[in-house]
Parts: C-alpha cells; structure tokens; sequence
C-alpha cells in the first residue's frame, strides 16, 4: 500500500444503481497511481490496517477480504451515501462549516493552489489526466491571488 511516503492506488469500488460493487483499475491515465502522503497519514494509515487485522481475526471467516483502506467492519466496501453520511456527522461534531465530499476536494485543491504548490502537483495528486482539467475546474483566483500576482509582476518590472 505505502512505502517511502508514497501510496500506490491500483483499484476503486464503483457501485451501480442496483448497490453492487464492480472493483475497477484506475483510469488508463492514472494507472500508476502513485502519489506522495504525509508521514502522519502514513501512520493513520498503519493505524486502520492493524484494526482490520484485528477484525479480519476475530471474524474469521465471515470476513470480506477485498485489502480495501477504507471498509465497514466486516471488510466490505462503504457505499458512498453512507461514507458521505458519516462525513457530515464528523463535520457536525467538529464544529465546523458544513461542507461536501467533493466540496472538500475542492477546497483541498484551492489552498494547494494558494500555497504555491505547482499545479502540475496539484493536478497529479487529485488524479487528472492532465494539468487543464486542474486549473478549469477546481482552482479559483480570489482578489488576494490577484493581488499577489500584481505585484509579483510589479517587482518584476521595477
């Protein structure tokens, strides 16, 4: 799963209309998949997959093994509407603005963006085929980005 910082992400559960799960490769254009995380949610991560073990123990059997990261306590696969459920619980408890799944992805790009971060990264980490996709949809400039770029380009010139 992760060594060195990096996760490999080989497949995803899609889940149609009538609730079945179909384990899918990632898009052809993200099919590598390898992006680098944080060395805390390296240890999140490390966290999660020694309570699986644990359940997959207890359970025996009855457990669903998929070696999915993110699973219900019997190993199956969460439908979206209940991990988006969740999602709006922990938010609830947190206190903090209500806000979506993909809002959050949203947002996760945004600040990237604000940082600094290069949008060729930014683009790579949300999985997009290509940096456009990135920058069209999930970036916006607010006036303080104007700013900055105004007298960057000030600076420039003087």
């Amino acid at each position: 799963m992760c060594s060195n910082r990096r996760l490999r992400l080989k497949n995803h559960w899609s889940t149609q209309r009538n609730r079945d799960y179909n384990l899918q490769h990632l898009k052809q254009q993200i099919q590598s998949g390898e992006i680098v995380i944080s060395a805390s949610l390296i240890d999140l991560l490390k966290e999660l997959k020694s309570e699986q073990e644990d359940m997959k123990k207890r359970m025996g059997p009855a457990y669903s093994n998929h070696d999915l990261v993110i699973c219900t306590e019997d190993g199956r696969p969460i439908y979206p509407r209940n991990f988006a459920r969740t999602f709006s619980r922990l938010v609830e408890k947190a206190g903090v603005k209500r806000i979506s799944l993909h809002s959050l992805r949203h947002t996760n790009a945004t600040l990237l963006m604000k940082q600094g971060i290069n949008p060729k990264i930014v683009s790579e980490l949300l999985g997009h085929a290509n940096v456009s996709i990135t920058l069209d949809i999930y970036s916006h400039t607010d006036l303080e980005m104007q700013r900055e770029s105004a007298e960057s380009l000030e600076n420039l010139l003087v």
